[in-house]
């Protein structure tokens, strides 16, 4: 390999800590071309806990890791955005592996998905919609795999390009989540044709559409 490598152990750093730190790692080895981050690939939450009772979950810990984990993706991309916008204009390659830990599913699949996972698997959706230049990838994983697999998994996933925007290996199995349109039937009358509507949450993108659609 003739890149090199620059390891930062960021699970102790606060998101502005760690920001400042890779705007440093920048100005001493120069702009980057990757970024593979490891940060939720620790197995502090047991993906298993979404398929348990759901009286039994600790909501509050789950919404804590995910606004932690949004947070620091928006720092590492406060970091590297001109980074990500000048290999744009410089016809440059840049990537961005998140590696989350809901056991290979991404979700999809029974006793899959967590908080967390969710949250950054949602932020890196919403990067490649921003910068679909970036080959932006959630690739998520078992945290009780074998160390080295994993390692060559994100490597291997790191070399694949292409525009998937998720990938998950579950029982090292390759999943590929691949969304096909499925029309609604014929419109059907209900209680809310003549009743206000309220929809929270902003005035454009998928809010926008949904009162489109009622209105």
């Amino acid at each position: 390999c003739d890149s090199d490598l620059v390891l930062l152990d960021a699970s102790a750093l606060e998101p502005h800590e760690l920001e400042l730190r890779i705007r440093s790692l920048c100005a001493t080895h120069g702009d980057v071309g990757a970024v593979v981050d490891l940060t939720s690939l620790d197995g502090s939450l047991d993906p298993r806990d979404v398929g348990r009772a759901r009286g039994t979950i600790d909501v509050e810990r789950h919404v804590n890791e995910a606004t932690s984990v949004t947070r620091r993706a928006y720092a590492i991309t406060r970091a590297l955005y001109g980074v990500m916008n000048a290999a744009r204009e410089d016809g440059r390659d840049f990537a961005w592996l998140a590696a989350t830990s809901m056991g290979g599913g991404l979700g999809l699949l029974p006793s899959s998905g967590s908080g967390p996972g969710g949250a950054l698997g949602g932020f890196m959706k919403s990067l490649k919609q921003d910068l679909p230049w970036v080959a932006a990838r959630t690739v998520d994983l078992d945290p009780t795999e074998d160390a080295d697999w994993i390692a060559e998994t994100l490597l291997a996933e790191l070399a694949a390009g292409g525009e998937r925007v998720e990938a998950g290996w579950p029982a090292r199995c390759r999943l590929i989540p691949v969304l096909r349109l499925a029309p609604h039937g014929p419109a059907k009358r209900t209680p809310l044709e003549r009743a206000p509507v309220v929809f929270p949450g902003g005035t454009r993108g998928v809010v926008l559409e949904c009162a489109r659609s009622l209105s």
